[in-house]
C-alpha cells in the first residue's frame, strides 16, 4: 500500500459534513503545508474557503 493524500477546499459551511466523513478541515485562510519535493509548500485558499484533507493507505 502507498500513502496517499486527498485534498481540496470547501466552502466553511460545508466542514462539518467534511468532518463526518474523514476529512480534516483548516479553518479559512489557513495555508495548507503539501508535501510536494524536499520542503513542504504552503498553498493557499483565496476568499473564505477552507482546506479539506485526508491522508492514509491506498
Amino acid at each position: 500500500m502507498s500513502p496517499t493524500l486527498v485534498a481540496g477546499h470547501c466552502v466553511p459551511e460545508a466542514s462539518v459534513f467534511l468532518a463526518q466523513v474523514g476529512f480534516t478541515v483548516l479553518r479559512p485562510g489557513v495555508a495548507l503545508p503539501a508535501p510536494l519535493g524536499d520542503e513542504p509548500v504552503r498553498m493557499a485558499t483565496s476568499g473564505d474557503q477552507c482546506w479539506l484533507y485526508r491522508q492514509g493507505p491506498v
